[in-house]
Parts: C-alpha cells; sequence; structure tokens
C-alpha cells in the first residue's frame, strides 16, 4: 500500500511497506482469466496483456484471452525480480508460447 508522506514532487506518494517488498496476495487463476475476457469484450478494438504472474505453465489459458503478455521474474533465475534472466526459462517460456498461438485460431 502506498501512503502520501509529501510534499513530494508531482503528487508522487513513497512506498511505506517495511523490509523488503512483501508479497501481493495470490490472484486465482480463472479470476484473471475472467478479467482478461471482460476487459477485451468491453474495449474489443484495444490490445489487452496479461501483466502479472504469467507463467509458461499458465499460457494455454491466458493467451486465448489475452492479446499478449508482459513477463517478468517468472524468467528470471529462481523467479527473483532482481536476479538475470534465466536461459533455460526463458526458452521453455517462448517454446511453449509458440506451440500455444499454433493452436489458437487466426482472428478475422
Amino acid at each position: 500500500m502506498l501512503w502520501p508522506t509529501g510534499p513530494w514532487p508531482n503528487g508522487a506518494c513513497r512506498d511505506r511497506r517495511p523490509g523488503p517488498r512483501r508479497r501481493r496476495r495470490p490472484v486465482l487463476p480463472g479470476r484473471r482469466v475472467r478479467s482478461l475476457r471482460s476487459a477485451k469484450a468491453a474495449a474489443p478494438e484495444t490490445p489487452v496483456l496479461a501483466n502479472t504472474g504469467v507463467q509458461a505453465d499458465r499460457l494455454a489459458e491466458i493467451l486465448p484471452a489475452a492479446d499478449g503478455v508482459i513477463v517478468g521474474t517468472s524468467l528470471k533465475v529462481d523467479g527473483i525480480t532482481w536476479n538475470p534472466v534465466d536461459p533455460d526459462r526463458a526458452r521453455r517460456f517462448t517454446e511453449t508460447a509458440a506451440k500455444v498461438r499454433a493452436s489458437l485460431p487466426v482472428p478475422g
């Protein structure tokens, strides 16, 4: 949670959480996909991206509902943000994404 500790430039807030970044509550998988579908239905001409918790083993569920994904820690060594990208994880992710995309119907 962010609290204003003001006066900061441009109305910015400072993160006052104690210690290292706290883990967020997990998002239930079904809820995420329903949210993506709802967003796409509400704005069909607007690209909808999944951006949190996207992992290779969930791409078959997520990609049919989203136009793309933003990926971060799932590609990092041990899944830790500050670690370098793990080439094996990145390879598995891209291979899985290619297989899932090839199985999707072509729009239009």
